[in-house]
């Protein structure tokens, strides 16, 4: 009979891939629905930018303080410390070395994907079938980022433009200004301009291209979305799931070490039937019920009973509610942080299977994820 201890390991090591599994089982469903779920996740919103792209911060936040409250009374204390502090700086280095940039060098997804033939993208207009140029609707992931990336382009073009030389040149900017322009006002459906001294529209777009890769080399997907390209046509791991997964591993493979402390001090019930008292003092201020309880003298005396309604009853009840909300976040966060951080792992789940849902190709996301987890594994065995 497997012991608890080698069951919650089997739960560690399969939960990210039944994850991936579940999410592609998902995907699966809502294509054959017709449901596109590119179109309703935004990659730049609040929540993306400052809590998943900055996951590591509050992993580490969460999970160090979690390992020092669950573990700083133990005997073994330091040798549980040093251990956690190994497996935390394989994982970070690791996850630097994978996803940001050292130096003049870029990081190793980065790496790949140059090598399988990738490369920063400015192809912003496609060519109508009468000539006129059009906005290209395959640049960027949605209409907020696509704007958002021309609003990067036309500023750039615009502090190149007293370098340009040549009528050729000349003209090419000054029509990409424009088109671009007319893009981001949305004053028109189509950009209703041509060259007409160029032999070719589609020239428009390979002299965008060159003007925005001469000004730096961009070898970078940070440089790239920093000059407003788009990264395609090479294999680009998914840093989202090779980070997410990486986030999981650390904090469910060190919950390991205290979950059995974590759960007993969670359970006892002592401190949640004390949690529960509050409660009940909170719904216990009702004015019927304060006016019941009054002497026969004082229920007769309306000043009393208005005293109590309009200026004793909210006292209490603030008091009340702030001694309620004081308890519970000492309770979660002093008494109980396992609960955060099993919140933690479960919302960096979800956006697992949101990322499965909504971006990459199935073999970037299948590569992001083995690079994380294969490495974890080796921490963790």
């Amino acid at each position: 009979m497997c012991s608890k201890a080698s069951l919650f390991k089997l739960l560690i090591l399969t939960i990210c891939p039944l994850t991936l599994l579940i999410g592609y089982i998902i995907s699966q469903y809502l294509t054959r629905s017709g449901i596109i779920m590119v179109n309703t996740v935004d990659k730049d919103g609040l929540i993306n930018t400052l809590f998943v792209k900055k996951g590591w911060f509050w992993t580490t936040l969460v999970g160090w303080f979690c390992i020092y409250r669950y573990n700083n009374r133990r005997p073994d204390f330091q040798k549980i410390l040093w251990k956690a502090f190994k497996h935390y700086c394989v994982l970070t280095c690791w996850w630097y070395a994978f996803t940001q940039s050292i130096f003049i060098y870029p990081p190793l997804m980065d790496l790949i994907f140059l090598m399988t033939g990738g490369l920063c993208n400015f192809d912003v207009f496609n060519i109508a079938s009468d000539g006129k140029i059009e906005l290209n609707l395959e640049f960027q992931d949605n209409s907020t980022r696509r704007m958002k990336s021309l609003n990067k382009i036309y500023k750039i073009l615009k502090r190149t433009q007293r370098d340009a030389t040549g009528d050729d040149e000349k003209e090419l900017l000054l029509h990409s200004l424009n088109s671009i322009g007319c893009a981001l006002e949305k004053s028109c459906d189509k950009i209703n301009s041509t060259i007409s001294s160029i032999s070719s529209n589609r020239k428009l777009n390979e002299f965008i291209n060159t003007q925005m890769n001469s000004i730096r080399r961009i070898n970078t997907s940070a440089q790239c979305r920093m000059h407003g390209g788009y990264w395609t046509k090479g294999h680009d791991p998914s840093g989202h799931i090779f980070l997410l997964t990486l986030m999981v591993m650390f904090l469910s493979g060190e919950l390991s070490t205290f979950a059995p402390r974590a759960f007993k001090v969670l359970f006892q019930r002592k401190k949640i039937f004390h949690l529960v008292e509050y409660v009940t003092k909170l719904f216990d201020n009702g004015l019927l019920w304060d006016v019941a309880k009054m002497r026969d003298e004082e229920r007769k005396n309306w000043k009393v009973i208005l005293h109590r309604a309009v200026v004793l009853q909210p006292i209490i009840c603030l008091r009340d509610l702030s001694r309620l909300l004081f308890a519970t976040v000492k309770f979660i966060i002093w008494d109980n942080p396992v609960i955060v951080l099993i919140a933690l792992i479960m919302t960096w789940l979800w956006s697992f299977v949101i990322t499965i849902l909504a971006f990459h190709t199935v073999w970037e996301q299948l590569s992001g994820f083995l690079f994380a987890y294969l490495v974890a594994l080796a921490v963790y065995l």
